[in-house]
């Protein structure tokens, strides 16, 4: 172990926040209270938003979009008030609005930083991933145009 950070298992709000991830499914949004303070903000790279009800707008939104979503921590530590998480999150494309079958599974590799308040609800959620290569360069218009830049800047 690092020095001053501590594994997720040692840490009953981490582990908490931690395992609500990894089991997360629409039916739990109504209950992000116990894991989320009223006025906590959530930064992704596509939302920044501030309060549970747009935090449950966010997360429905999610479930809209996409089937069989998954995520898997495969670290967290924290210290003090700070806690980062490395997960993974997997997850297929919902069907078309014209109908169809769930597209291809795709994978996301990410962090967060984790702020916690005192009693142990996040106040603070901010994810990093890259939206360039983990998820524009899959689509058929920009995907070659991402994959271009990305070549060039390397």
């Amino acid at each position: 172990m690092t020095m001053g950070l501590r594994r997720w298992t040692d840490d009953a709000a981490l582990a908490r926040y931690c395992g609500m991830f990894e089991r997360v499914a629409v039916t739990d949004l109504p209950g992000l209270g116990e894991f989320f303070t009223a006025d906590a903000r959530f930064v992704d790279p596509f939302n920044d938003v501030r309060g549970l009800d747009q935090i449950r707008t966010v997360f429905a939104r999610m479930f809209e979009r996409c089937t069989e979503i998954r995520f898997e921590v495969h670290e967290a530590f924290r210290a003090g008030d700070v806690a980062l998480l490395h997960w993974t999150m997997r997850f297929r494309p919902a069907p078309t609005r014209a109908g169809g079958t769930p597209g291809a599974e795709w994978t996301l590799h990410g962090m967060s930083r984790v702020l916690f308040a005192a009693d142990g609800r996040v106040a603070e959620h901010v994810d990093h991933w890259d939206t360039g290569s983990q998820l524009y360069a899959k689509f058929p218009l920009l995907g070659p145009i991402i994959r271009w830049l990305q070549r060039k800047l390397a």
